[in-house]
């Protein structure tokens, strides 16, 4: 029995790598906690300087389903703090 050997003409491969070269990112359809957070960082310390504490943040996260402890939220935010940090010296 032989077996099917796939083959591609030589224009279909040039116009199968011309739409590979167009593919835009496709976007997120979740993120982890982490991911999150990390991407709401700046909101959450807006929400700080406002005067938000890390329980109120915690409570309005847990409307979306993020349900987090305020020390693991205190965690995560100086986690990215430091890799912030740790950026802005590589940068310098």
């Amino acid at each position: 029995m032989k077996s099917k050997r796939n083959t591609i003409s030589a224009e279909d491969l040039k116009q199968l790598s011309d739409d590979f070269n167009t593919l835009k990112p496709k976007p997120k359809a979740t993120y982890t906690t982490h991911e999150a957070l990390a991407e709401l960082e700046g909101k959450i310390l807006n929400a700080q300087a406002l005067g938000f504490n890390n329980d109120d943040i915690c409570e309005i996260l847990k409307r979306y389903g993020l349900d987090i402890k305020p020390a693991t939220l205190s965690a995560y935010l100086n986690k990215l703090a430091g890799k912030s940090a740790s950026k802005k010296k590589i940068v310098k």
